[in-house]
């Protein structure tokens, strides 16, 4: 398999450490290394204008970029997917020095234009959200009225995973080699692809989604 254009540089500007994960990985370990500036900034920028509440927790993320040469460095579920994030545990918090962590496909992202990226960084962080005080919490609180948010010993905001709106599913090439556009993977797929169209036309009408 030829080399990414990029991977001479990417060996070069970053020190990198090479993980297994079993099963799931290639034969080939995936090599992580930290997302450089430019990365990291623009995922502030998404989040101080489309995530207020992460940005007003003071959310802190571990931006690592992923790559192997023999397929996708990065799964979730089983399934590759372009990026990863997930709360980090309250131990590893304490040395990690951030409150979740995201992997993201080091050369797929090369490939995205710059606001397909912007819109990854997006789809990731709408994963996450903090966890809501309760009415009695908000009642006792002490300190800042303006913080709805739990906190954890370390006094970081408590993280909770968010579903997506939609998921297209699981996909069997023998199904589709069988059935062609009968398969029922394609009706599934129609079904997403309506709902992504009705947000965006919601969007682009200025529309609450």
């Amino acid at each position: 398999m030829p080399k990414h254009k990029s991977d001479k540089g990417f060996r070069a500007n970053y020190p990198t450490i090479q993980l297994s994960d079993g099963s799931e990985e290639p034969t080939v370990p995936t090599t992580f290394a930290m997302a450089d500036t430019d990365v990291v900034n623009l995922l502030l920028r998404v989040m101080a204008r489309r995530y207020p509440r992460l940005h007003d927790a003071g959310l802190r993320v571990g931006v690592l970029m992923a790559r192997n040469p023999d397929g996708p460095p990065i799964k979730s579920g089983g399934y590759e997917v372009l990026a990863h994030i997930k709360p980090v545990p309250l131990k590893d918090r304490l040395t990690k020095g951030y409150d979740a962590e995201l992997l993201i496909d080091w050369s797929e992202y090369e490939r995205l234009r710059g606001r397909q990226q912007e819109a990854l960084l997006a789809h990731a962080l709408a994963r996450l959200d903090t966890v809501d005080l309760t009415p009695a919490e908000m009642r006792a609180r002490e300190e800042d009225e303006s913080v709805t948010w739990k906190t954890d010993d370390l006094g970081r905001p408590k993280l909770k995973s968010v579903p997506g709106d939609w998921q297209a599913g699981d996909g069997f090439k023998q199904v589709v080699a069988e059935y062609g556009s009968d398969a029922i993977e394609f009706e599934l797929l129609a079904r997403c692809k309506a709902k992504a169209d009705q947000a965006k036309r919601a969007g682009e009408l200025g529309q609450e989604v």
